[in-house]
């Protein structure tokens, strides 16, 4: 049976002819069965039996939304043109929830009303076995995660959805649900779920980026706890200040992190990272800092075996009063070792105090002049007017006359295989 109104006069009459024969006029819709009648299903059409991808390749998805029914179901006017897309949820290898997010909206549809005690809402009547296909291209383009991180994702999706018992079909407003009978369903369909797993070529290059945030101003130097960092792709930032670059926000940057009591960040994405060029930015009383991550002179290795380690440093250091002692001091450099795989050449370094005058430490092994170009100190602890140095002996310890420092290695990576060749040069403190 389908109830009409014609509408004669102004809206008030027509509210009045409808409250008058509500109860007349009402009709339902079938609802055997009380439930949604309704399913949503995902899947990836081309990995349905090994649901494995590779880092940075489409990721593809299919979905379904279908009246399972074979008849029709009443709902509010608009479902059927929402996208189905919006509402999926993603669940990445290190546990964390990702959602599309924004606003969904489903038209101008009028605003509901009241007739007596019930409230009418635009509706839509889904036909029998109908049904929508949406493909996604690439999955990554609506969830940047999976281009920065393997491992196993989780996806499924939610999409809110009411079913209408009773409609009415009015000739001006269409058909009308009533939403607070309390036979409705209201909740979500809900999609199955998929998994799938993303993995890095076997030739891919990478490595674990660690950062670690240290207050100098004390002695020695502390930790910093629960400060957020930052690595960004240097190419997304170039010319960026390191607030702008900041303010990109979390989903920009590549990983995310706190940092522990340890001062090491935490990152909520996976460690390893493609070789390239990487920008690290702490931010910790009102100050940014930064380190950086080479793509051509720190270590990268296949399937990301192996971690590139950075420090941060904030606060005011009190400089030390060092000088050159190379005329009191003699260096000597034993075995070296040839690492083939990560082109690094490791030294053992040895240093004596021939003088009759006692130094203190910080003990600081400038390297100057290093050749090929391209090669780099990989052990270094900082620089000093532009050159890498390697802290041979903590601030404050004797280095006296007679002794001699013997546990140094200086590791140099040298892709090019070219002969290394470098000058040298020792910073102590004389008491």
């Amino acid at each position: 049976m389908k109830a009409v109104f014609h509408n004669r006069g102004k809206q008030g009459l027509l509210v009045l002819v409808i409250t008058l024969v509500w109860s007349a006029l009402l009709f339902s819709a079938p609802a055997w069965g009380i439930g949604p009648g309704v399913s949503l299903k995902i899947s990836t059409p081309d990995k349905e039996q090994d649901p494995t991808f590779i880092l940075g390749s489409p990721v593809k998805l299919a979905m379904i939304i279908k009246n399972d029914t074979n008849f029709p179901v009443s709902t509010e006017r608009g479902f059927t043109k929402l996208e189905p897309q919006r509402f999926l949820v993603l669940i990445d290898p290190q546990g964390a929830y990702h959602v599309v997010g924004g606003t969904v909206t489903s038209g101008d549809a009028p605003p509901p009303f009241f007739l007596g005690d019930k409230t009418a809402v635009p509706a839509e009547s889904i036909p029998a076995l109908w049904n929508k296909k949406v493909t996604i291209e690439d999955l990554s383009k609506l969830f940047p995660v999976i281009k920065k991180s393997i491992g196993w994702y989780k996806l499924e999706a939610h999409m809110p959805f009411v079913r209408l018992v009773w409609t009415i079909q009015n000739t001006q407003l269409g058909l009308l649900g009533i939403a607070n009978d309390t036979r409705n369903f209201v909740g979500t369909v809900d999609s199955n779920q998929v998994q799938f797993h993303v993995v890095l070529a076997s030739a891919t290059l990478g490595a674990h980026i660690r950062v670690r945030l240290l207050d100098q101003s004390t002695e020695p130097p502390t930790p910093i706890n629960q400060a957020p960092v930052r690595v960004f792709e240097q190419t997304g930032i170039d010319g960026l200040t390191l607030e702008e670059a900041w303010a990109k926000g979390s989903d920009y940057a590549d990983l995310n992190g706190i940092t522990n009591p340890e001062g090491w960040a935490t990152w909520s994405q996976d460690l390893c990272k493609l070789q390239n060029d990487y920008k690290a930015i702490a931010f910790y009383q009102d100050e940014y800092k930064e380190v950086l991550f080479s793509k051509d002179q720190d270590t990268w290795a296949e399937q990301c075996d192996g971690i590139i380690e950075k420090t941060i440093l904030f606060g005011e250091l009190e400089e030390a009063a060092q000088e050159v002692v190379d005329d009191l001091v003699s260096v000597s450099y034993g075995s070296v070792i040839y690492n083939r795989r990560t082109g690094q050449y490791s030294y053992s370094v040895t240093i004596s105090n021939n003088s009759g005058v006692d130094l203190v430490g910080p003990v600081w092994l400038v390297i100057q002049n290093l050749q090929p170009a391209g090669a780099v100190v990989s052990n270094a602890d900082g620089q000093f007017d532009g050159n890498p140095y390697i802290e041979v002996l903590g601030d404050g310890v004797a280095f006296n006359s007679g002794d001699t420092l013997s546990n140094t290695k200086l590791i140099i990576t040298n892709t090019s295989r070219l002969r290394i060749t470098f000058d040298d040069q020792v910073l102590a403190v004389k008491p």
